[in-house]
């Protein structure tokens, strides 16, 4: 897991990863891509994404990885953001239980919302990152109108040596 810092000066969406995974000698296997999170980051925010990957249907034998390119689409300010407000944690070993409010805060309501948290191992390096979608009564709730909070609670995991305070979150919306 890691994560890469939006040093456009403007907000960018769908921020792309492009990697080759290489064997004991630095060759190429395969390239691979995987998009982070959130969808729309602000200028100096960070964007958070891990990559999974079965190493059986590679052909040879998986050593490293190295990034060969990060992309992204200016944003077309679609109008959706969304912010936590009132964030707190409460930890229990490895477990951190993480309430407050997803707000929508933009021109038009934000469409699919959700809760990003990312936790940091004690070197303060990304070890696990989490999405938590809002439910209604009646099931998944697919917008917040503008304006509009909803409280969360979810429980994330945290690296067993972090220190406290170490796992962050962010709101999001999704097209």
């Amino acid at each position: 897991m890691r994560g890469t810092t939006n040093q456009t000066g403007e907000w960018v969406q769908y921020i792309r990863i492009e990697m080759e995974l290489l064997d004991a000698s630095g060759q190429p296997l395969v390239t691979e891509w995987v998009y982070a999170k959130p969808e729309l980051v602000p200028p100096g925010a960070t964007a958070v994404f891990s990559f999974i990957r079965s190493l059986s249907e590679i052909n040879g034998t998986y050593a490293s990885y190295r990034i060969t390119d990060i992309s992204a689409i200016p944003s077309a300010d679609n109008g959706q953001r969304a912010i936590v407000e009132n964030p707190s944690q409460s930890e229990l070993d490895i477990y951190v239980t993480l309430t407050g409010e997803l707000k929508s805060v933009g021109r038009v309501p934000c469409l699919n919302p959700h809760v990003i948290a990312a936790s940091y191992n004690a070197e303060g390096k990304l070890d696990n990152v989490t999405s938590h979608y809002l439910l209604s009564a009646v099931g998944f709730q697919g917008e917040l109108a503008v304006g509009q909070s909803e409280e969360f609670e979810f429980v994330a995991t945290k690296h067993d040596a972090a220190p406290a305070g170490a796992v962050k979150v962010w709101g999001g919306c999704e097209e």
